[in-house]
């Protein structure tokens, strides 16, 4: 997926999730191949899967929350990414947000966050929030 040929990684991950149908990792990148195709609800559907294999994959669940949060479900987005971080707690969380209107710092802080952007936001912020939220 790193060269975005999204859709020879869909296929190829259909694949071997036709051979491993409970794997969580497969699930999750399928997943993820049909969100950068803009296929949100069957990228959903494969974070799901992947839970359901593996509930304590917080990949996933930190995936089902992005969709959440793109969908402007907040409340479904922050107990996704608070499941997330309830299975991995190191897991380095930084929401960015073209809703800032709509989203309040604490609804922000909620799931975790170790730190919010508003955008729009510079380079420097970027860096900055990124450093705030890596392990020192």
């Amino acid at each position: 997926m790193a060269r975005k040929e999204f859709r020879e990684a869909a296929a190829a991950f259909q694949q071997l999730v036709n051979k491993s149908p409970r794997n969580a990792v497969y699930l999750n990148k399928l997943g993820i191949a049909y969100h950068q195709m803009g296929e949100v609800g069957q990228a959903l559907k494969c974070y799901k899967r992947a839970v359901k294999a593996n509930p304590s994959y917080a990949d996933a669940h930190n995936n089902i929350g992005t969709v959440w949060y793109q969908r402007k479900k907040y409340g479904k987005a922050i107990k996704a990414y608070k499941k997330a971080i309830a299975v991995r707690p190191e897991m380095a969380v930084l929401l960015m947000s073209g809703y800032a209107s709509e989203l309040r710092d604490a609804e922000a802080a909620a799931p975790g966050a170790r730190n919010f952007l508003r955008k729009p936001f510079s380079r420097e912020d970027l860096a900055a929030a990124i450093a705030d939220v890596l392990p020192h």
